[in-house]
């Protein structure tokens, strides 16, 4: 349950990685148009409240700060990329 929860993480909301396959997915490979429409989207609000809204971060006086919760999800990401190995 726990890999599930992780996995679809990334994907319950359109994150950034996910929008751009998706435009090129559907033939709108121009990369002036896919930059714009990228431009449009809030991608960073929706993954800082969710983030926050799943204990993962805080902020603290204008820094934000990895709680433990969010150390576990970081460590378990590492290491599915070193499985697959993908390079972020």
């Amino acid at each position: 349950i726990l890999f599930y929860h992780l996995l679809f993480l990334g994907i319950k909301k359109t994150s950034p990685t996910l929008f751009i396959i998706n435009e090129i997915k559907n033939k709108n490979a121009n990369y002036s148009k896919i930059k714009s429409n990228f431009m449009k989207q809030k991608f960073f609000q929706i993954r800082y409240q969710d983030n926050i809204s799943q204990k993962l971060i805080k902020k603290k006086n204008n820094e934000l700060i990895i709680l433990k919760k969010g150390s576990y999800v970081l460590r378990l990401f590492s290491s599915l990329e070193k499985i697959l190995k993908i390079h972020v």
